[in-house]
């Protein structure tokens, strides 16, 4: 499957969703490191690819902020001087704050619903040619504005053909 770089990202966002609003998987069936759940009252907020959001947000929800962002490729020329399959990758980053009330668990909750949603995973419906690994969740804790922070990053790459 041959991918441009926005039709990628729309691919991106619809993996997560597909995950994220699975009554199980998703944000209602969140479990702590025993497997106890953490109810949450409200979905928590997502902004995607929204480059104005502030170092340290003023949350009293638990929120999400997700990132897509290409940072190489791989052209080579597979028949002729103008078709070419060109392999990007990138990295999707996941922002999660919390207010202080709910906890790092909380977060490190939410964050574990970024990996379900890509590791080891290729995207979904058509955009199965999009892989998906490398998981790697960073605990910020406890921040100056009262909230707590977790940074995951899952990789991804993708083929990109031009020329047919």
């Amino acid at each position: 499957m041959s991918y441009t770089p926005a039709q990628a990202r729309r691919w991106i966002l619809k993996t997560f969703q597909a995950t994220w609003a699975d009554p199980d998987k998703g944000w209602r069936g969140l479990v702590d490191a025993k497997g106890e759940p953490i109810p949450l009252d409200v979905e928590p907020e997502i902004d995607w690819d929204n480059i104005e959001d502030p170092d340290t947000p003023d949350v009293t929800e638990p929120h999400l902020f997700m990132y897509v962002r290409h940072y190489g490729s791989s052209p080579s020329t597979i028949g002729g001087e103008t078709r070419k399959i060109t392999t990007r990758r990138g990295f999707v980053l996941a922002r999660v704050w919390v207010p202080s009330g709910y906890g790092l668990k909380t977060a490190d909750a939410i964050s574990y619903v970024v990996k379900t949603a890509f590791e080891r995973k290729r995207g979904v419906g058509d955009g199965h040619g999009i892989i998906f690994r490398a998981w790697r969740p960073t605990e910020a804790g406890p921040q100056k504005n009262g909230t707590f922070l977790t940074v995951s990053t899952v990789d991804f790459e993708y083929d990109e053909i031009t020329g047919v």
